[in-house]
């Protein structure tokens, strides 16, 4: 069984952190700008609207990937919760969502062409996160 080169893994898991980012960022903007905050809208509904757009950001550009992939996680849990019991089935895209977050998590997708890459190259930030580990976490 052969494994994947290097440079294929790491493009695959760059093309999924972006991929995943863009589509909550334009999900997110499109409600944030399109659609106007009305008395019946909820609280935690603008607040999820706004989760989505900085999760999409935090994806798209590869910065603190890990804390938003959590946070994502969260999120979604809360949609597929919020569908429950859904009529098309226990797996929804809320789930997928989940399986991506938590890859994106376990391979610290942010240090592939991102710019937790970047703030990894700074010294002191390297020093911090060999040395502390909740640092780790963030980036």
């Amino acid at each position: 069984m052969s494994s994947l080169p290097i440079n294929a893994t790491v493009f695959i898991i760059f093309f999924l952190r972006v991929v995943l980012g863009l589509r909550f960022l334009f999900s997110g903007w499109i409600f944030v700008t399109k659609r106007p905050r009305s008395a019946t809208t909820g609280r935690f509904a603008y607040i999820a609207q706004w989760a989505l757009f900085v999760i999409g950001v935090c994806l798209t550009f590869g910065i603190f990937v890990r804390p938003a992939s959590i946070i994502g996680i969260g999120l979604m849990a809360i949609f597929w919760f919020s569908k429950f019991p859904n009529p098309e089935g226990i797996v929804d895209e809320h789930l997928v969502y989940v399986g991506a977050f938590l890859m994106l998590i376990l391979v610290n997708a942010g240090i592939f062409w991102g710019y937790d890459y970047l703030l990894l190259q700074i010294p002191a930030v390297l020093r911090l996160y060999q040395s502390t580990t909740w640092f780790g976490w963030l980036l």
